[in-house]
């Protein structure tokens, strides 16, 4: 950028070296200030570089290019999220969802708002803002609740809003795209993924702080095996295919005495390796809990157990509390 520099500029207008600029005073005999092409020249590819550089293309029936730039290149991630919390009893119908701020977008890449003091309730009785998108809670699922904001109406008591969508066989995505969105409702961002109990259009219970879900334990595997057993998969629906990560805790217990390792892994390749040791003179067991345990592939746990001394036949349960989306 640069600053003008004809001969009838304001010298030191703005301080020493900011000169600017003046309309002349007729009366008076000053002169206004002339202008010159590569002033205008620098301000054009200023502004025209910002707009570029976020990815839009200059439209000249457009007079706000420049602010969606800014807001799309400085604005946090959409599904951003600042002290969120959700706690729902098994059973219930209805919760509040709460948070500092949220992020919501029009899209990835697109233009994002901030929606601070966030208080939303979400109805699975009803539909449109407020209520599901469309049908009912899916029994034993997993409900994807999106924060829905429409720019275009002034803020309400569903403006913004809380719209449940039923996640499928994929994960869910970061911005409401699916077929019925409440009309007007442009911005969005996942905020939770929560389980539906066995009776269609109840929750289960659950807890919910940011991304982190926790859930009742649940038993997703059991095995009595006197050898080792290699990498091996197993999947569950105890998590939404939109989950991350796991926690829980392993229970290993032998018959007699002996040592073995347990291994979780990250993929199937073998990486990201979490161990855990048993090492008893006598039967016996232990049990560990577990945090951040990485699911690469959707609701797939992976793991491996390996005997390394005595001949015990060891009992190995896998719990699962909860889970990040």
């Amino acid at each position: 950028m640069r600053r003008i520099s004809t001969a009838t500029r304001v010298v030191d207008k703005f301080g020493t070296g900011k000169d600017g600029f003046t309309n002349g005073d007729a009366v008076a005999g000053l002169p206004s200030t002339d202008l010159e092409d590569v002033w205008f020249d620098h301000v054009q590819e200023e502004i025209a570089n910002v707009v570029e550089g976020a990815g839009l293309t200059l439209d000249p029936a457009n007079r706000s290019q420049l602010l969606a730039a800014i807001q799309a290149m400085f604005a946090p991630v959409i599904g951003s999220v600042r002290n969120l919390r959700m706690t729902v009893a098994p059973g219930a119908s209805t919760g509040a969802l709460t948070a500092d701020e949220i992020t919501v977008g029009t899209a990835l890449g697109g233009k994002k708002f901030l929606l601070p003091n966030f208080n939303k309730t979400i109805n699975l009785a009803a539909t449109g803002p407020g209520g599901m998108d469309t049908g009912t809670a899916t029994a034993n699922g997993f409900l994807g609740l999106y924060a829905m904001y429409n720019p275009s109406a002034a803020l309400s008591a569903t403006n913004p809003c809380l719209v449940g969508h039923m996640e499928g066989a994929s994960a869910l995505t970061t911005t409401y795209t699916y077929a019925n969105a409440p009309a007007g409702y442009i911005a969005s961002s996942l905020v939770a993924v929560v389980p539906i109990s066995a009776v269609a259009g109840q929750f289960a219970a659950f807890n919910m702080m940011d991304r982190k879900v926790q859930i009742v334990a649940a038993t997703v595997y059991s095995n009595s095996s006197a050898s080792s057993i290699p990498l091996t998969s197993i999947t569950t629906t105890a998590v939404p295919y939109s989950a991350k990560r796991f926690q829980g805790s392993l229970s290993l217990t032998n018959s007699a005495s002996g040592s073995a390792i347990f291994s979780f892994y990250g993929d199937a390749n073998g990486c990201g390796v979490i161990q855990f040791s048993l090492n008893t003179q006598t039967a016996g067991g232990n049990l560990f809990g577990l945090s951040n345990i990485e699911m690469a592939t959707p609701r797939t746990v992976r793991f491996s157990t390996s005997i390394n001394g005595g001949s015990p036949s060891f009992q190995t349960i896998l719990y699962i509390s909860g889970y990040e989306f």
